[in-house]
């Protein structure tokens, strides 16, 4: 409380405006319980709440922020994207990060940066609708390194990534990777666990824009 009153001082507020803004600042973030407490015994997350908290003492019509979950847990990375997100409408938000899914749950507009320079800048579905190339999802038992090659050379395909959770297959024809793709997989003597048709993710936009930059 003490440290908010701090920045509402630096802010010229006055004292009762700064009373009042510090408690429902402290409630909206569920830290009027440790209010008395000094700032140095907090978890990662509640120092987070109190940055945030701070940040909107002036009650600003934009608020900047510079990776606002990196180093949280879960449970502190989803109570900050929930506060961010309820400022939707309310607030204008610039928040810089280089984890894409938690701007695809927060985010309604996205600027994409490579090497200091702006590749775009879009609404989330504009830029999935411009890039709505088929995404298909293909999990499988065993290494599928050996496979990546062979999707690569595919003409019907556009891209492969390696993830934790399977293969990323970008297709340029859909229509011959529903047929292909399944009878690829098994020839190379993999056994095929899931395999489905999603939407780009924007992960997927992101590295088809930055690896099309570097190659231009």
């Amino acid at each position: 409380r003490e440290f908010l009153d701090f920045i509402g001082r630096a802010h010229r507020l006055d004292a009762a405006l700064r009373a009042s803004r510090a408690g429902e600042l402290l409630e909206r973030f569920a830290l009027t319980d440790a209010a008395g407490r000094k700032v140095a015994g907090y978890s990662d997350g509640m120092k987070k709440r109190l940055a945030l908290a701070a940040a909107l003492m002036s009650d600003p019509e934009i608020l900047i922020l510079d990776e606002p979950v990196n180093d949280l847990d879960p449970m502190g990375r989803r109570e900050i994207l929930e506060i961010i997100g309820s400022l939707c409408g309310d607030k204008t938000v610039l928040m810089s990060t280089h984890v894409l899914s938690d701007v695809d749950r927060v985010c309604t507009s996205v600027g994409i940066i490579n090497q200091g320079k702006l590749l775009v800048n879009s609404t989330i579905e504009a830029l999935r609708d411009r890039h709505a190339r088929p995404v298909f999802s293909i999990d499988v038992e065993g290494d599928p390194a050996g496979l990546i090659p062979q999707l690569d050379a595919a003409d019907y395909v556009a891209s492969v990534r390696s993830l934790p959770d399977g293969l990323r297959v970008i297709a340029r024809d859909e229509d011959r990777a529903r047929r292909e793709l399944p009878a690829l997989v098994v020839a190379s003597g993999l056994f095929l666990s899931s395999y489905r048709l999603e939407r780009p993710r924007l992960e997927d936009i992101f590295v088809e824009l930055v690896e099309g930059d570097g190659a231009s």
